[in-house]
């Protein structure tokens, strides 16, 4: 019978055209099956008991699973061995290596490393040490994440934008010690004496203060992957990370304007905490000064190098986009069977142009022979500084670094893992980038993080395993051991070049601000805000900001929920909005003397009285108002608050004479009106499993006893109720 009556409200629906309403569904059954509210499915499910307040509590305190089986200790040999190749992923990746991968995976290591030569000089420069330190950086830590690491593609190593934060991070220790002075380059010899009494010159100390947060970050990253607290990566969204590395790359833009026009001017810190603090707009500012007064200021030798710099960059990236990508190989694929090349493909060159070492190669060779450094009165790298000493550092910057360094890393690394199709482990990634930063600061570097830039073209080169990190990490040890004393005469300003270069592929997220204003306007909020904080209070202050705002943004959400009124749709049990759909069944206007709200309405829950409610709702429709209907489904949790909120509702209108029913409200929820008393003061009577079940019976007019009545029925299996 059913059956035959949905076919006939089917048919009759496709049948409709415009002119003829749709086919009500008062005329049809719409649920063959018992009516039910909570309390008749408490009789017959016999429902768990709550459990006591003390046991709430532990299980609110008690870490979660995934936390547990991190500080639990294998006890067993499968546990040992699931252990040893979870948090060992050399072991899983060397014992199921392909002996084709391995071609490629030297070639990719070796390209890897050409970019990681020059990348490493600009970085180390840009965190405020000697170009030297980001070498090191992109040594140790590499060795270490491929050991550790479970992606195949990620490079980690120097980033401008945590290299950003390490430099602000250095100059607040600084200058909470007093140590202003320490902060220019005129003083980078100058002699310091601690308070133990032993003296160390500023460069050495800022050395010793950027590995120390190295050591720390790390240490609280090896943590967080111990008790699997990956989940911190939701506190920042894709709108504000995209925000906020777009502000970043702008700052470190700005931060090499000096060293490309040859300027020697110095920015004071507004703030010991936040030394960034509007750095972004004075700097613009003193740059355009000082520009402007050619030559008193600018070094005409250092800005010609730094054209000559540019103009190579872009030449060497036509030619290797334009000419050298369109390149293919013919193999011949050899059958042993016939003793011929039975077919051929083509594949494209594996290799490019190192144009970054070619021009940090080109730079030397001309710095040296025309006497730069001298002649020109042009600023070089200079000597190589010795290994500096461990000594602590702040937590708070240590602590910012790691979540910023972990969230780029993994946000790469998922992005590579998608694109190849495998996968990664968020927590074993958060060790793997902490134990790399840990041993690496022993060997001076410090905070590594995942490059997007070189993690893209790692991939493009064809690197298959962790193993090109490696192979990466052997070439720059042989460049520190041989090869490090000719990056003496090397110009800054063509490390300055560099940096820039590497950084204009991050302005593509420009075209973001488009993408979120036809998605969302608070995600474009959100955008707008980081990226502004960021140029303004600086990368540390700035990222601070971003996250306070997303979280504003999710209390005003949950503070301000979406409510409308539902309409049924005509021949079925689906309801929708009424101003979304022109035929809608409306309850009320069909004299049903029902209202659905999908959520708590706004004026319901800020009206004085239930009868002011009750009137502007009677007075809209136009008919007796004798039933409202809420459906909770949307509803994810409701606190104290909420509970008398509802409780007000239920009461203002049930003295206008107007009875509220609850359906589909989540098992916690029914738990909270449990607790508060809700069930002794209205009973479960009006709490419905479905909006359906609360619509038909409200639709009646049925009182309490009716419900009561229509619900009674036999046990389930013995026979159907018929709801129509």
């Amino acid at each position: 019978m059913a059956d035959q009556n949905e076919a006939t409200v089917e048919s009759q629906a496709v049948n409709s055209n415009d002119d003829e309403p749709l086919v009500s569904p008062r005329d049809h059954i719409l649920i063959n099956r018992l009516k039910f509210n909570e309390l008749k499915i408490e009789q017959v499910l016999t429902p768990k008991a709550i459990p006591p307040p003390l046991q709430r509590v532990l299980s609110v305190i008690t870490p979660p699973e995934p936390v547990l089986s991190g500080i639990k200790p294998p006890l067993s040999r499968s546990a040992w061995l699931r252990f040893l190749l979870t948090h060992l992923p050399i072991l899983h990746w060397m014992w199921t290596y392909k002996a084709q991968y391995l071609f490629r995976d030297i070639i990719a290591g070796i390209s890897v490393a050409m970019l990681h030569v020059p990348q490493g000089l600009a970085y180390g420069l840009l965190a405020g040490l000697d170009p030297v330190y980001g070498l090191y950086t992109s040594f140790v830590p590499v060795i270490m994440y491929s050991i550790f690491g479970t992606s195949k593609h990620l490079s980690i190593g120097t980033f401008a934008v945590v290299s950003l934060l390490i430099r602000n991070s250095v100059k607040s220790v600084l200058i909470g010690k007093g140590l202003d002075y320490c902060t220019s380059l005129n003083h980078r010899l100058a002699v310091v004496v601690l308070e133990d009494g032993s003296n160390i010159t500023c460069n050495d100390l800022k050395v010793q203060i950027a590995v120390s947060l190295a050591f720390t970050s790390g240490l609280i990253m090896v943590v967080m992957g111990l008790l699997k607290m990956g989940f911190v990566t939701l506190l920042l969204s894709d709108p504000l990370i995209s925000g906020y590395t777009t502000a970043s790359a702008v700052l470190v833009i700005s931060s090499q304007l000096s060293q490309i026009f040859g300027l020697s001017f110095q920015i004071n810190s507004l703030s010991v905490w936040f030394p960034g603090l509007l750095s972004f707009p004075r700097t613009v500012v003193e740059v355009f000064i000082e520009v402007f007064q050619w030559p008193k200021y600018v070094n005409t030798a250092t800005f010609v190098a730094s054209l000559i710099s540019f103009f190579i960059l872009i030449v060497l990236d036509i030619v290797n986009n334009k000419l050298i990508a369109r390149i293919k190989i013919c193999c011949c694929l050899y059958s042993s069977q016939n003793k011929k090349c039975h077919t051929s493909k083509r594949f494209p060159f594996p290799l490019r142009i190192p144009i970054a070492l070619v021009l940090v190669v080109f730079s030397i060779g001309v710095s040296s022979a025309i006497d730069y450094e001298h002649r020109w009165n042009g600023t070089v790298v200079g000597t190589v500084a010795t290994r500096p000493e461990f000594m602590l550092a702040s937590l708070p910057n240590a602590v910012l670094i790691a979540i910023v360094s972990f969230v780029i890393s993994v946000s790469v690394a998922d992005l590579l893992a998608k694109k190849y199709k495998y996968t990664v482990n968020s927590s074993q990634e958060l060790i793997a980038y902490g134990v790399s930063n840990v041993i690496g600061s022993l060997f001076s570097s410090y905070c590594a993080t995942g490059s997007i830039s070189r993690s893209g073209f790692q991939a493009s080169a064809g690197g298959k395993t962790q193993l090109t990190s490696l192979i990466s990490s052997i070439v720059v040890c042989v460049v520190l051991i041989s090869l490090v004393s000719l990056f003496r005469a090397l110009p800054q300003a063509v490390l300055g070049v560099i940096v820039c270069m590497g950084l204009f592929g991050m302005f593509k997220q420009f075209k973001d601000i488009v993408r979120y204003f036809r998605l969302s306007f608070a995600d474009l909020l959100a955008w707008i805000v980081v990226f502004v904080a960021t140029l303004l209070l600086g990368v540390d202050l700035g990222l601070i900001t971003g996250v306070v705002f997303s979280l504003l943004l999710v209390l005003i959400r949950t503070a301000l929920p979406y409510s409308a009124v539902l309409g049924q749709v005509p021949g079925t049990e689906i309801f929708r909005n009424i101003t979304h759909f022109d035929k809608v069944f409306h309850c009320h206007e069909e004299s049903s003397g029902v209202h659905i709200v999908d959520v708590i309405p706004q004026t319901a829950e800020h009206s004085d009285t239930g009868t002011s409610g009750a009137g502007s709702a009677e007075h809209s429709a136009g008919g007796p108002l004798h039933t409202i209907v809420i459906d909770c489904a949307p509803m994810g949790f409701i606190d104290a608050v909420g509970v008398k909120t509802l409780t007000q509702i239920v009461d203002d209108f049930g003295n206008a004479g107007i009875q509220v029913m609850i359906a589909a409200m989540t098992k916690e929820n029914r738990d909270m009106l449990d607790r508060s008393g809700f069930y002794k003061k209205f009973g479960k009577e009006w709490l419905f499993p479905t909006l359906q079940d609360a619509v038909e019976l409200a639709k009646s007019g049925s009182s309490l006893l009716q419900i009561q009545e229509a619900i009674e029925m036999p046990p389930i299996g013995h026979g159907t109720a018929d709801m129509g």
